[in-house]
């Protein structure tokens, strides 16, 4: 019997065999994978996320095992094997399991660091088989983000850490955007279990979506408080709003605008992501 997990993990395998990020490596002139054109598109990508080192720093503390689960460009991937990790990664389409390898040869490193699987099931790995596992942007396309993270917690060692991003429920482009969806939402979620959204296609558009102009086919938008909730289960838990979107003021260009907000407080309160760092007790 096919469930709703197999099918959109069937549905994400396929929308995720276009590498995360191709939209804006082919904006670059990133035209194949040689060493220099990946610099390239790395380059960019920590000058746009310039927060995002800091967030890899408790999982190269570790100094053990790390698993990455969704590897898009495979500039993680590149950026903690070049800094000395025991490197593994996981993503459930071939694309990206192929790039992070790729960044692996590149590096001299030997064998196959990354596998295809899926973060909803990762039987292939045994209990606190990783002292760290790190996931941006990816568990909340699961399906089951609730799932996901369990899964996540089992194979992270006790002390370990769990390093990851998810989109904001309550971030100021969705109040901007569909602000009868937030009021709705607000009031609807001021207790302890705070808020989970599956979003419709629109929302997910805005989010991800490939050169056919397809939308992701599943994304949860979690506000803090749900975020909280649901990994305080599994260890001590800090979490950090970052990021927004690139909005011109009176003319200004929209990047320029955002590189000078995004480390201000409106990205600390309003912003697209949310990081979350979880030590496993």
């Amino acid at each position: 019997m096919t469930t709703d997990d197999d099918l959109i993990s069937a549905q994400n395998a396929s929308f995720w065999e276009e590498l995360c990020g191709t939209n804006q490596a082919i904006q670059l002139g990133v035209t194949d994978s040689s060493p220099a054109s990946l610099k390239k598109f790395d380059d960019w990508y920590f000058r746009f996320y310039p927060y995002l080192k800091s967030h890899l720093e408790p999982v190269l503390r570790t100094h053990g095992k790390v698993l990455e689960i969704g590897l898009g460009y495979g500039t993680v991937a590149g950026y903690l094997m070049a800094r000395g990790a025991d490197y593994h990664g996981l993503d459930n389409a071939t694309g990206p399991v192929a790039m992070a390898n790729l960044r692996a040869v590149q590096q001299g490193l030997s064998g196959s660091r990354a596998v295809e699987g899926n973060a909803l099931h990762m039987s292939q790995f045994a209990d606190g088989a990783f002292n760290a596992v790190v996931a941006i942007g990816a568990l909340h396309h699961t399906g089951d983000f609730r799932r996901a993270i369990r899964e996540v917690a089992r194979i992270t060692s006790r002390g370990g850490t769990i390093v990851g991003m998810v989109y904001s429920a309550f971030s100021l482009r969705n109040w901007v955007l569909n602000p009868r969806l937030m009021f709705k939402t607000l009031l609807g979620s001021r207790g302890t279990t705070g808020a989970v959204i599956a979003a419709d296609e629109r929302m997910r558009w805005l989010s991800d979506h490939n050169q056919s102009g397809s939308a992701a086919p599943a994304t949860e938008y979690l506000s803090r408080r749900a975020l909280h909730a649901i990994l305080a289960e599994y260890g001590s838990v800090t979490i950090r709003c970052r990021n927004l979107d690139a909005f011109g003021i009176l003319g200004i260009d929209g990047n320029f605008v955002r590189g000078l907000l995004i480390r201000t407080p409106l990205a600390r309160i309003g912003g697209l992501d949310l990081y979350f760092e979880v030590t496993r007790r």
